[in-house]
């Protein structure tokens, strides 16, 4: 039913699969549960000791025990000859302090440096500003007379041309006006605005 080698191919993916399956846990006691007394009350029975091994431990024990008090009352000594001659916690404290006040003055002569310098910048930058809004306005200013006088030219214009104007009270008359004296725009201009009116005409 089955070749040879299918079945060899399903044996090597039916391996593969149980290995990659999770292990079985080792058979044991729960965690949940406590140690047994076996384990809690075991007793270890240190065995003793040579008698040279222990002398010579204390022996080290007491070396060691014999020059931490030594240098202790070395320290101690020097604490309070220093302290003596000016140079103890309440000298340092004082040192600290005029080193303090020292960095605070010159933290201050620093800042008052930079305010001077900051304010004369500041001010600085304050006369070029004005300066350019002045230029501006001047400017503004400047255009706003030129249209203003060509506006003023525009309406003298007018105003000089206002009899011409035709309202309701010379309407009639402008009518006989251009009755008698008819004019022609018939006729034609080139690209550069020149007229051109006599020109053949086809009807």
């Amino acid at each position: 039913m089955f070749n040879k080698s299918f079945l060899s191919n399903k044996a090597l993916l039916l391996s593969s699969v149980r290995f990659f399956r999770r292990k079985q846990p080792k058979q044991g006691k729960p965690p949940i549960l406590p140690p047994s007394k076996k384990v809690l009350y075991n007793i270890v029975n240190v065995p003793w000791q040579k008698k040279e091994v222990v002398e010579e431990l204390l022996w080290r024990r007491h070396v060691y025990n014999n020059a931490m008090i030594t240098m202790r009352e070395i320290f101690k000594q020097e604490v309070d000859m220093k302290e003596s001659a000016g140079v103890g916690l309440e000298a340092l404290r004082v040192q600290e302090k005029e080193e303090l006040e020292n960095c605070l003055l010159l933290n201050e002569e620093r800042n008052k440096k930079l305010r001077a310098e900051r304010e004369k910048r500041d001010a600085e930058e304050l006369i070029k500003t004005k300066e350019e809004i002045f230029q501006k306005i001047c400017s503004i200013i400047k255009d706003e007379e030129q249209n203003t006088s060509i506006r003023r030219e525009e309406v003298l214009r007018l105003i000089e041309q206002s009899p011409n104007f035709i309202t309701k009270e010379n309407l009639d008359e402008k009518l006989e006006e251009a009755l008698k004296n008819p004019a022609s725009f018939d006729y034609a201009i080139d690209v550069h605005g020149n007229v051109t009116q006599d020109l053949p005409r086809f009807i």
